[in-house]
Formats: C-alpha cells, sequence, structure tokens
C-alpha cells in the first residue's frame, strides 16, 4: 500500500476545508440525494462524498458503506485529490501496486473498481471527492467521466450554497444582537435623558419653592397629591407619573416674585397681590417658548411659569405650562389669571389646583399657621364646584387613605407641631 503525498497547497486546502465547517455534521439531504443519483446513474453498490482532512477521509454522506471515516493513508481519495483537473479511475484496485494490498482491498468492502472526481472549491483547493466504489472491476468511458465530474461540481455547488446560507444565518444573528444591543442602549439613554430631565425639573423647582418653604417638601407632597388624583379619574400610571412630575413645577414662577412680598408675614395690599398673581405668568414664561402675541396675552404671576415651561419639543413641559398657568383658576371662573371656568381650565389645572389648595392649608407659612387634616378637608369639600372641579375634588377625597400616609410621611416640622397641638 502507497500512502499518497501531500498536494502542494496542502495548508491553503486544509484551511479552505476547515472553512466550510462541514466536517463532522449530520446528514443533509442535498449531499444525500447526489450519492444516490450517482449509484443510480453508474450502477455501482457504493458511492461517497468524501473530505481529505489532515489524518483521515470523512464520509458526508454515503450509500452502501458503514462507518463514517477511515485513515487518510488508506484512503483512495487521498490520491484523487492529487489531480484536481481529472477524475481518477482505478479500474482493478488488486492489480494497481498503490492499493492492491490496501485492507479496503484485501478485506470488505473488497475495492476493486474505484473512481473519484475532485470536488474543488473556486479558489482551486480540492477538498474531497465524489467517488463511486464497487467489487468488480470496471471502467468509465469519456463521457461517464464527465458526468461523474459534472456530479461533483452539483456536490460543490451544494457546499458552496451552504456556505451562504451559513454567512446568511450568522449575519442575520449579528445584526439581531447588534439591533438588541442598540435597543438597549437606546433604553438606557432614554432612561438617562428621563432621569436627567427629572433631576433638572426637581431642582428648578426646589429652587422656587426654597424661596417660601425650606424643606421643599410643598412640591413633592402636590405631587404625590396629583399622582393619587389622576389615578382615580382614569390615568394610567405612566400618564399619572407624567402629570405628578410636571405638577412638580406649578409654582416656579415664584422665582419672579420679590422676597418682599413672597415672604411677607401678614396680608398683601391689593398691589401686593396682584404682583404675587403674576407668579403664575412668570412660571409660564419660564417653561414655554412664547412668540410676542402669545407673551402680550399672557398676564399674572401664572403667565411665567407656563412661557418657561412650554418647550413644545417636551410634552412633559407642555403639561407644566399649562399647570402653572391654570392652576390658581376657579372652577366658577373667578381665579386668576384668565378668569377661565369649568372645562375651560385644563384638566391638569384643575387636578393640581386641589393637591396644591390642600397643601397649602395643611403647611404652615409666613402669613399663617397649619390648618389640621380635617379642617383643611372641610375648606375643600366648601369649594366644591366653585373653587374646584367637582370630579377632581371627589378623585381626591375616593384616595383619602392614600393621601392621609402622604400628608404624615412628608409633612414638615411646623405643621406636625400645629396638628399635635390641636
Amino acid at each position: 500500500m502507497q500512502a499518497a503525498p501531500l498536494p502542494e497547497n496542502e495548508e491553503d486546502r486544509l484551511r479552505a476545508l476547515h472553512d466550510c465547517e462541514l466536517l463532522d455534521t449530520c446528514a443533509e439531504r442535498g449531499f444525500d440525494e447526489i450519492v444516490r443519483m450517482a449509484t443510480l446513474v453508474f450502477g455501482v453498490p457504493i458511492a461517497l462524498v468524501s473530505l481529505v482532512d489532515e489524518q483521515r477521509q470523512w464520509f458526508k454522506s454515503s450509500v452502501g458503506l458503514d462507518g463514517c471515516e477511515s485513515g487518510r493513508d488508506q484512503a483512495f481519495c487521498s490520491h484523487a485529490i492529487l489531480r484536481p483537473d481529472e477524475v481518477t479511475v482505478v479500474t482493478d484496485a488488486r492489480r494497481d501496486p498503490r492499493f492492491r494490498d490496501n485492507p479496503f482491498v484485501t478485506a470488505p468492502p473488497h475495492i476493486r473498481f474505484y473512481a473519484g472526481a475532485p470536488l474543488v472549491d473556486p479558489n482551486g483547493h480540492a477538498l474531497g471527492t465524489l467517488c463511486l466504489i464497487s467489487p468488480e472491476p470496471g471502467d468509465l468511458d469519456a463521457g461517464q467521466r464527465e458526468s461523474l465530474a459534472l456530479l461533483a461540481r452539483q456536490v460543490v455547488d451544494q457546499i458552496a450554497y451552504r456556505n451562504a446560507a451559513r454567512r446568511s444565518a450568522a449575519y442575520q444573528r449579528e445584526l439581531e444582537d447588534h439591533k438588541t444591543n442598540l435597543e438597549i442602549k437606546v433604553r438606557l439613554r432614554t432612561r438617562e435623558l428621563h432621569r436627567s430631565r427629572q433631576e433638572v425639573i426637581q431642582a428648578l423647582a426646589r429652587a422656587a419653592e426654597f424661596r417660601d418653604d425650606d424643606t421643599g417638601h410643598h412640591v413633592r407632597r402636590v405631587s404625590l397629591y396629583v399622582r393619587e388624583i389622576c389615578l382615580e379619574l382614569g390615568y394610567d400610571a405612566d400618564g399619572a407619573d407624567r402629570v405628578a412630575l410636571a405638577s412638580k413645577l406649578h409654582d416656579v414662577g415664584k422665582i419672579g416674585v420679590p422676597d418682599s412680598i413672597l415672604l411677607k408675614p401678614g396680608k398683601l395690599t391689593q398691589e401686593q397681590f396682584e404682583v404675587m398673581k403674576k407668579h403664575s405668568d412668570h412660571g409660564c414664561t419660564i417653561v414655554a417658548h412664547l412668540d410676542e402675541d402669545e407673551e402680550g396675552v399672557l398676564q399674572g404671576h401664572c403667565g411665567l411659569g407656563p412661557a418657561i415651561l412650554g418647550n413644545p419639543e417636551y410634552p412633559l413641559l407642555q403639561i407644566a405650562a399649562r399647570i402653572a398657568l391654570s392652576h390658581h383658576e376657579r372652577w366658577d371662573g373667578t381665579g386668576y389669571p384668565k378668569q377661565l371656568a369649568g372645562d375651560d381650565i385644563p384638566i391638569e389645572g384643575r387636578i393640581t389646583a386641589v393637591a396644591d389648595v390642600f397643601d397649602a392649608l395643611t403647611s404652615a407659612r409666613p402669613y399663617k399657621p397649619a390648618f389640621t387634616f380635617e379642617r383643611a378637608c372641610e375648606i375643600l369639600i366648601e369649594g366644591r364646584g366653585s373653587h374646584f372641579d367637582p370630579a377632581a375634588l371627589d378623585a381626591f377625597f375616593a384616595r383619602i387613605d392614600a393621601v392621609q400616609n402622604i400628608y404624615r410621611e412628608y409633612r414638615d416640622a411646623l405643621a406636625l407641631t400645629a396638628e399635635d397641638a390641636a
């Protein structure tokens, strides 16, 4: 038995073979059908798609032969790949000095006839063969050799289709992974942006609130009350959170009110009250992008807050602008700055009005002590249908247990003292 020498391009050939990722894979219909066709066309009992690896030949597909591999030094195909441009034919292996003492000749399957057409990839690498085997001597004429070579090219095409499908699947997985990673990054960035906006809104709200409330709890309590009212009115959790966050800026216009008025311990004069009312306009101005005509329409302190908040590219600020401008309006039309009435008042302003007044009543201010929880509730009820939207007020009282929990957890030291004293 003579072992075949290595091809001159052996290193590149093995690399090309391994790049196909075909070795040690499961049976595949495309290869099996070609091998079955070869046995029928050529009338032989055995046909193989044999791939010649470094130390073995491995059968991707076989008919009529048990086992899936053999040693390369025993392989007829090791000789066939040395001549990639032609079909190798052994008419009688027992008379060929290369194979006559080969164990596959002297023992089962007792090979006598062998014909192998190399499987040559587009770069000229012979990966293996499509081979025919019979225990009887035989030969192929020129037409049969061409036919076998054509079938071998079908095997090569099958390998190419398989590689293309594999690359496509890998590319698709890469795209999916990229999409997933991108979605994760977008979610994280969106979350960071949302958190940053929340922090900015909270800082702006507290900057205004600290001018007359050094705890900053007022905006937090109002926000929490607003959320409870929204949920009772049918808002989903996201919608309630959005209005609650926006409500933190309801008094941002206080930034534009002088300390002499904002911190005055006694009752304001009419002139001072007119200045104080402008905080709604101030709040609107701080949060909105308004043209000259719109700015001319705004009046009173409720206008400055919405103008600051009403960024048309950020819906949350639009809500905040509506709240800043309208939370001092009254249901009966006697509020300010525009004397809106009923449903003409934005719903967010009507909701915030209930929460804001309740918290103002239960909080100590330079000009008044804190009312008790019960007395504040009585005053709210007295304002039903005149000061407050009945639906918003009823929603507030429907959540009175939650309101009371918020009140107890976040009330200020001065309010706590007043409650205990009462």
